[in-house]
């Protein structure tokens, strides 16, 4: 269990305990500006700045944590799709249209209209 836990586990709680902080700070802040709201006449009050810099910070840790936590990156390998046309695409059997009864029916249908239209 302790083996999953690495740096980038707690730099993601930091992050994660930061967001929530400045959650409580914004709502704190609206609390005490609703009752003082008179002097605003209609207008939304913007959250303080130091909220909005815990919430930029507390991205970049918890992007940075989730990131590093998950273990080590692969190289993308350009080369593996090479040779690889569209034509491969057409072997896929699940998007494969087999004429069945019900085309065919159809098909001679439409045939006899457009006769009967001439």
């Amino acid at each position: 269990y302790f083996e999953m836990l690495n740096y980038g586990s707690f730099v993601a709680s930091a992050g994660i305990a930061i967001l929530l902080h400045s959650a409580y700070s914004a709502a704190h802040y609206r609390q005490y500006i609703i009752p003082n709201e008179d002097d605003l006449l209609n207008t939304e009050p913007t959250p303080p700045v130091d909220v909005l810099v815990e919430v930029i910070i507390s991205f970049l840790l918890c992007s940075f944590g989730f990131i590093s936590a998950s273990g080590e990156m692969e190289p993308v390998h350009v080369s593996a799709g090479v040779g690889r046309g569209l034509e491969s695409h057409e072997n896929r059997t699940d998007f494969a249209v087999f004429g069945s009864n019900r085309t065919n029916k159809i098909k001679t249908r439409i045939e006899r209209y457009k006769k009967s239209l001439q």
